[in-house]
């Protein structure tokens, strides 16, 4: 019933960013990929709600969101998300370095850093 609901906001832009932020109730990833048609933007809100992490990342690279996705990786604190978007496998690897240098997060990020340098040399 919420996903529904969600995908008929959605589609009626009434204040969809409202609901994906305050609705517990819906499923993140079907709402996600329901919206990365409409709108990459309310996708990535739906994801950062449900720490959807591997959806987030797919998108934001597929979609050039490279500053929506350095913020939540950022924001996230996980070392296995720095991992991942740090990754040689990552083609987009760089525009993400970019995006935290210019997000000014480097002080706030810079043990996640850091400690995931000592992690690869190790």
């Amino acid at each position: 019933m919420h996903n529904a609901l969600g995908k008929i906001i959605i589609d009626g832009n009434n204040s969809p960013e409202h609901f994906l932020t305050t609705n517990p109730f819906y499923d993140s990833l079907v709402v996600g990929k329901y919206a990365e048609k409409r709108d990459p933007h309310l996708a990535c809100v739906a994801y950062k709600r449900g720490q959807c992490d591997e959806a987030l990342l797919d998108v934001t690279n597929r979609h050039s969101l490279f500053k929506l996705q350095a913020r939540y990786v950022v924001e996230r604190q996980d070392m296995e998300l720095w991992a991942r978007a740090l990754s040689d496998e990552n083609n987009y690897r760089r525009q993400f370095i970019d995006q935290v240098l210019t997000f000014g997060a480097l002080p706030f990020c810079y043990k996640f850093m850091l400690a995931l340098q000592l992690h690869i040399c190790v």
